[in-house]
């Protein structure tokens, strides 16, 4: 039999191992609940929450995916959930969604260039990551417009980068060779890494000032869609645009080049003017 104080120090060692697989609260609020900006993630979130591990990344998804069950059940009874000061309250957390799960399922939607569509899996997750581990020197020199030479990169990186070049083809590097660390940066010689920045607009419902002020919580948004016609609640929504910054990595490498992108919703802040 053990001693007590054993099963004590068992107890201990399987609460450190959760709490190392966990997500602080306080980088929770950092990402969702940003002071009159619920929702709006930027490049520095995207990178940080790609380089999760797979177990916090999959508790994250989760917390999301239970949101995206709210939203959806909303959305089926024809309330416009999509609305920025709807999702304001709850964090903002159906923009955060739409994100995260681009990247987290290394997708890159091609509907955000001018050639529609959607691509098959790009290299997402793994061009976020490659940018979460550069130097902050590093990222100011891509944020500027700079381009950055992939051989002078660490022997990681480069490895995200022929990661994210080959699952964009279509398929992973298996040649053993490649991934000899002292092999890369011959490989890689003229290999680059470019950032640009775009901005894209979108529409969504929103409603008067004076209308919303009314809703403090999910259960006061229903208590209202009960008890409001149809007809009514069509000559109160408003339709506006809200921007999605998308970002365009540029890979470029024996001649060729891919681009895969990162769209970030943002929930237009703006109040439209009453109805």
């Amino acid at each position: 039999m053990f001693p007590e104080t054993e099963w004590v120090v068992v107890q201990s060692q399987l609460r450190q191992d959760a709490r190392r697989e966990d997500i602080p609260q306080s980088r929770l609020a950092r990402w969702f609940y940003k002071p009159n900006k619920r929702g709006q993630l930027t490049l520095e979130d995207c990178t940080e929450m790609a380089l999760l591990t797979a177990t916090q990344s999959k508790k994250l998804y989760v917390y999301l995916q239970g949101y995206s069950g709210l939203v959806g059940l909303l959305g089926q009874f024809g309330v416009p959930y999509s609305d920025p000061d709807l999702t304001h309250l709850h964090g903002g957390l159906e923009w955060v969604r739409e994100t995260f799960f681009r990247f987290e399922g290394d997708m890159s939607s091609d509907f955000y260039n001018d050639t529609g569509g959607y691509l098959k899996p790009s290299g997402l997750r793994s061009i976020l990551r490659l940018i979460g581990t550069l130097t902050p020197a590093q990222r100011q020199l891509l944020l500027r417009g700079g381009e950055r030479r992939v051989a002078t990169l660490t022997p990681k990186q480069q490895e995200l980068f022929l990661l994210a070049w080959t699952i964009a083809e279509g398929g992973l590097l298996t040649v053993d060779a490649l991934w000899e660390p002292t092999a890369l940066p011959a490989l890689l010689a003229d290999a680059t890494l470019r950032l640009v920045p775009l901005e894209k607009t979108t529409g969504s419902y929103t409603y008067p000032r004076e209308l919303k002020s009314q809703w403090k919580s999910w259960a006061d948004l229903w208590r209202w869609y009960r008890n409001t016609s149809a007809e009514s609640r069509e000559k109160l929504a408003i339709f506006q645009e809200h921007t999605i910054r998308v970002w365009q990595f540029h890979l470029s490498w024996r001649g060729g080049e891919r681009i895969i992108y990162l769209a970030i919703d943002s929930p237009l802040r703006t109040e439209p003017s009453s109805r």
